[in-house]
């Protein structure tokens, strides 16, 4: 379709994103029916609240190497009910990303996309969806879980154990506060492999194609020993295994997870960790007024984590780790400080971000314990410095406006892990920001979640 003047492309653009949203709102009508159903059954009280939220950088910041402006936008709707010892929490938010075709959290502590799409006839401009469900049934001191939602696991903003940067997945767990000094977790969660499973995608083939992933599941206990008020320490055990359907060992979450992957042959994923969290760390309050803040956090994950020999059992869910934001082989420095003035909060945040290469030969080499010098390789590795001050302020209940600016230093910008020979760039570029919440936060947007 050619488009010859400018009134007539706004009209044409008008009406793919009007047809667009009306089917969308088919799925938010669904969700708001399937809500109130629930509420009139159990006989709660069910609150709805419309989301809408939306942020433009003047020259993309870093959601894309180019030097080019950016929005991403949202709107949608959630509910959050009681129901005597039940309780739900559900939402889903319709986003789109205009100005730059691709990923624009591939690189970012920002929660990582689903059902990513390029808009037919709509240059530069992809849809994608948030959707979440969290079901909760509690028994004394026991919470029973089930739905798809995030999960955070492990101390720290970026917590190398669970974070928000993959996009939800479904679940089924509970949470056992034993004592006053111990406590239990544990889930069972379905990923996403985004690896072809090649003899059911044949069944999608007619009328145009889809393509189906092999399985890949993850089981995961936690247990946390308080013996002080503002100490505690974590264990945590879990496992990604793939190519079959819920695997009943794994159902048993008194039993350590490695004695039962032995006695399966060797085949999954183990990974196990160990923390001590002090309350006080590296964030201190009241430094120089009432109410500033600053806090400090160093990451750093070796190449050897969240990969295993094979693929399939990786530490990943749609193509992003469940861990760290940055994944292996990858080390952030983040400082934040913040204050209040005339009821604005101000914010200024430095972020120092590393990320090496993850060919097939470092883990090959991994498994034959070759020793491999960190961050070196064809490009090395990937660096990003980022600046940002932000303003933010409150106007009404859960509508949040915020202007700001952000200085950028990225070196070899496009870098690919996975494929570290592809072509890279320097990139240094300054990008106002404005922008606007209303009943939301983009997981992983703010870090800290100040009152």
């Amino acid at each position: 379709m050619k488009i010859k003047s400018y009134p007539e492309f706004c009209g044409y653009y008008f009406t793919r994103l009007t047809g667009y949203f009306y089917v969308r709102h088919g799925f938010i009508s669904s969700f708001v029916c399937i809500a109130l159903i629930v509420n009139i059954v159990l006989g709660g009280n069910l609150v709805f609240k419309p989301i809408i939220y939306a942020t433009h950088k003047t020259a993309g910041g870093s959601w894309h190497p180019k030097k080019a402006p950016m929005t991403i936008a949202g709107w949608g709707v959630k509910a959050k009910g009681e129901f005597k010892s039940w309780e739900l929490m559900g939402e889903f938010i319709n986003n789109g990303v205009f100005g730059v075709a691709g990923d624009p959290f591939s690189f970012s502590p920002e929660q990582g996309l689903q059902g990513f799409q390029h808009a037919r006839d709509i240059k530069k401009t992809s849809w994608f969806d948030l959707s979440n469900m969290k079901v909760s049934y509690t028994v004394v001191n026991i919470d029973f879980e089930f739905g798809k939602f995030d999960r955070h696991w492990g101390p720290g903003l970026s917590s190398l154990i669970f974070s928000e940067k993959p996009p939800s997945y479904p679940q089924v767990g509970f949470d056992w506060q034993i004592n006053d000094q111990l406590r239990l977790k544990y889930f069972h969660g379905f990923l996403k492999s985004g690896i072809p499973d090649s003899i059911r995608t044949l069944l999608y083939q007619q009328v145009g194609e889809r393509r189906i992933d092999v399985s890949r599941t993850i089981a995961a206990h936690r247990i946390e020993w308080t013996p002080w008020d503002k100490i505690q320490f974590g264990a945590t055990e879990l496992v990604i295994y793939a190519t079959r359907g819920v695997d009943v060992h794994y159902l048993l979450p008194f039993i350590p997870f490695w004695s039962l992957q032995h006695y399966l042959g060797d085949t999954d994923n183990i990974q196990m960790s160990a923390d001590v969290t002090w309350q006080a760390g590296l964030r201190w309050q009241r430094l120089f007024k009432k109410s500033d803040q600053l806090t400090i956090e160093w990451t750093w994950t070796d190449h050897r984590v969240y990969r295993h020999r094979f693929s399939i059992n990786d530490y990943y869910s749609n193509g992003y780790p469940l861990g760290f934001w940055a994944g292996p082989h990858a080390e952030e420095l983040f400082i934040e400080y913040s204050l209040v003035l005339y009821d604005t909060r101000i914010i200024l945040s430095y972020s120092n971000t590393k990320r090496g290469q993850l060919t097939d030969q470092m883990l090959e080499d991994q498994y034959n314990t070759v020793p491999y010098q960190r961050f070196s390789g064809p490009v090395n590795y990937e660096h990003l410095q980022t600046i940002d001050l932000l303003v933010k302020r409150k106007i009404i209940s859960g509508l949040i406006i915020e202007a700001g600016v952000s200085h950028l230093l990225w070196n070899n910008a496009g870098f690919d892990p996975f494929n570290p020979e592809e072509s890279v760039e320097d990139v240094e570029k300054i990008s106002l920001i404005i922008g606007f919440s209303y009943n939301f936060n983009y997981p992983g947007r703010n870090r800290i979640h100040y009152e």
